[in-house]
């Protein structure tokens, strides 16, 4: 099989993929947001528009789109990441919920790969790396290497006990909602959908070479803003539970959209949050295709 190179390496794709051109539209300014809808516009009332705005099976049109764009590239000789220092405890170790982000979940998950719940019950899922660049190029040219600079990088990246990948966001406190964390992690699941990067995946992590994969966003200690608590909200925030209404929406026209079955068998919300100084995960929502 021949690979579109250059000098002799690797072409990133320079056409942006249709999931690319979302998630550049979450950062329109002020004066592009009010030029779009008319009137003043804050992001997040943006954001909501572009979720309602988008049919159900918006996320799976975006998807396989964005799958062939990114198809023909090939750098499975490369690792995702440069060879780096392990994570210090004493400035990735998490003791409070407001410490939770992508490198404490790491630092925790490299001590104890295994994801458990708050009784201790394992859940399923074990850490394999973290803050992959699916797209990164090293030692070309410089034009390559800035596109490679400037490529996603994915969270993490956790391991079922069948092989599989599970392609991981991590939304912290503070952070982006769920949608805005599911166009990320669906764009990132897209740059790794083709027969080179799961040969790459397989080679450098372990993970199976074949197969759909699964997709995992982390709500780190914040699941407060986006679902009505137990007990119910003091002050409800004014844009994220809808924009997690719209998330699920189209993570439900997504998971039923058989355009995505090769690449795609789940999508799991999972909540994160310190126990008892325990790092401890629940699931809390689950988008997947009926078998059969």
């Amino acid at each position: 099989m021949s690979h579109p190179t250059s000098g002799g390496g690797p072409v990133i794709p320079t056409t942006p993929s249709a999931l690319d051109l979302i998630y550049r539209d979450f950062a329109l300014n002020a004066e592009q947001r009010e030029t779009r809808h008319g009137e003043p516009t804050g992001a997040q009332g943006h954001h909501l528009r572009m979720a309602k705005n988008m049919a159900d099976d918006a996320l799976a049109t975006a998807f396989v789109e964005s799958v062939a764009t990114y198809g023909e590239y090939d750098n499975r000789d490369q690792p995702f990441f440069d060879t780096r220092d392990p994570l210090i405890e004493a400035e990735h170790r998490p003791t409070v919920d407001d410490d939770l982000k992508t490198s404490s979940i790491a630092w925790w998950l490299e001590q104890d790969p295994q994801l458990r719940d708050a009784t201790g019950a394992d859940l399923r899922w074990t850490y394999a790396a973290r803050e992959l660049v699916p797209l990164r190029t090293a030692g070309q040219d410089p034009a390559r290497s800035a596109l490679s600079r400037a490529s996603r990088r994915l969270d993490l990246l956790l391991r079922d006990p069948d092989g599989s990948p599970v392609v991981t966001e991590v939304k912290a406190k503070g952070d982006q909602h769920p949608f805005y964390g599911m166009v990320q992690v669906l764009l990132l699941t897209a740059q790794l959908a083709s027969q080179a990067q799961r040969s790459r995946l397989a080679t450098r992590h372990g993970v199976n070479a074949a197969g759909p994969m699964d997709v995992c966003l982390v709500l780190a200690a914040n699941a407060r803003y986006f679902f009505k608590p137990v007990e119910g909200w003091t002050r409800k925030p004014k844009f994220k539970p809808d924009l997690t209404t719209e998330a699920a929406r189209l993570c439900e026209g997504f998971a039923e959209d058989p355009r995505s079955h090769a690449y795609v068998r789940s999508i799991i919300w999972l909540d994160a949050e310190m126990a008892e100084g325990r790092l401890v995960f629940t699931e809390r929502r689950r988008f997947e295709h009926e078998a059969g």
